[in-house]
């Protein structure tokens, strides 16, 4: 099912509850008209609801590479450890599957319709 987002003054998703009735989830608007920061939030939107059936999913965090920061607040966020090429979301919780194979994690990294990995991301895909 892909993520959509109804307008750019408030990100929407939808999902189906269990008993399968729709349900409407809204979230923060967006500080600027990043395709990225709309699909993100929409994201944890769904989240937000999800923890309860799936508790694993309050582990997913967001490194706020996607997140559009203002020139005047760069070189301090960059100092505090924003690194570029970091993937935007992650999930560090163990998993096995049925057949016995295991993962350690999930890491997701949001890119816009036309968008493409930065230099930093190249080596990680």
């Amino acid at each position: 099912m892909a993520l959509r987002v109804k307008t750019e003054a408030q990100a929407k998703a939808y999902q189906l509850t269990l008993e399968g009735e729709r349900q409407e989830i809204v979230a923060p608007k967006p500080t600027r008209g990043n395709e990225e920061e709309r699909t993100q939030i929409a994201l944890f939107a769904i989240r937000r609801v999800r923890v309860a059936t799936y508790p694993d999913l309050r582990w997913l965090y967001a490194t706020l590479n996607g997140i559009y920061v203002p020139p005047a607040l760069l070189k301090q966020v960059a100092a505090a450890g924003l690194t570029k090429g970091v993937l935007d979301l992650r999930l560090d919780v163990p998993h096995t599957e049925p057949d016995g194979t295991r993962w350690s994690g999930l890491c997701i990294d949001l890119k816009a319709r036309t968008g493409k990995p930065t230099p930093e991301q190249v080596p990680l895909i």
